[in-house]
C-alpha cells in the first residue's frame, strides 16, 4: 500500500526546533528497561510505519507526491522525482530502500540504498548507501556511514558523501525524538 508525502521540510524542521535539540535522555524518568524497550519497539517498527521515510525525503530537493511503499517484509521504500544535486540534474527518479537489521536487543543497524533513474524506464542504478547503528547502552549512540556507488568524476566525492550521511542522520534523529527518545 502507498502513501503520499505532502508534509514540507519547513513544517518538519519548526516542528523538531520546538521539542528542542536536547542530547541527553533523563533515564530515571523512565527506566533503563522501558528506555531499551521503545527503542527496540522504534527499530522493529520502522519497516511497518511511512513516518522516517517522509522525514527523509522531506529533507531532500523532491518534488511534491512521494509514493512510500513495502514490498516484504524486510524492506520498504519511497520512489520520488528529485534533483541529484552534486551534478545539477532535475526531474531525476530515485528510490530509497530501507532494512533494519536487529543485531541484539539494543543495537541496530539501518541501511538505506538510494537508487537512480534517468531513463524512465525503472532500471534503477545505485547511487549511494548509507549504514546507522542505532545503540541504546548509557544513551542513545547513532554512527552513520556512508558511501557513493556511482561513478562521480569531480572532485568533492567525500563532500557529497558526507552530506548524505549528514541527511540521513538528521532524519533518523528528527525520527527518534518525534518518538519520544532524546540523544
Amino acid at each position: 500500500m502507498a502513501s503520499v508525502v505532502t508534509q514540507s521540510h519547513h513544517q518538519l524542521a519548526a516542528e523538531y526546533d520546538q521539542q528542542g535539540d536536547s542530547k541527553e535522555y533523563d533515564r530515571e524518568q523512565s527506566g533503563s528497561e522501558q528506555f531499551e524497550k521503545k527503542l527496540r519497539n522504534l527499530c522493529e517498527n520502522l519497516l511497518n510505519c511511512d513516518r522516517f521515510l517522509e522525514i527523509l525525503t522531506s529533507l531532500k530537493d523532491t518534488s511534491p507526491g512521494v509514493e512510500i511503499s513495502k514490498d516484504s517484509v524486510d524492506e520498504i521504500h519511497a520512489d520520488y522525482v528529485g534533483n541529484l544535486w552534486f551534478l545539477r540534474t532535475a526531474g531525476i527518479k530515485f528510490r530509497e530502500s530501507l532494512r533494519v537489521t536487529k543485531i541484539s536487543n539494543s543495537l541496530f543497524t539501518v541501511t538505506c540504498l538510494a537508487l537512480y533513474d534517468t531513463s524512465g524506464s525503472k532500471r534503477f542504478k545505485s547511487c549511494a548507501e548509507v549504514t546507522c547503528n542505532i545503540e541504546a547502552l548509557q544513551n542513545i549512540d547513532i554512527k552513520c556511514s556512508g558511501r557513493l556507488l556511482m561513478f562521480f568524476p569531480l572532485p568533492g566525492k567525500s563532500k557529497v558523501v558526507k552530506t548524505i550521511v549528514d541527511t540521513f542522520e538528521e532524519a533518523m534523529r528528527m525520527y527518534l525524538l518525534e518518538n519520544g527518545i532524546k540523544q
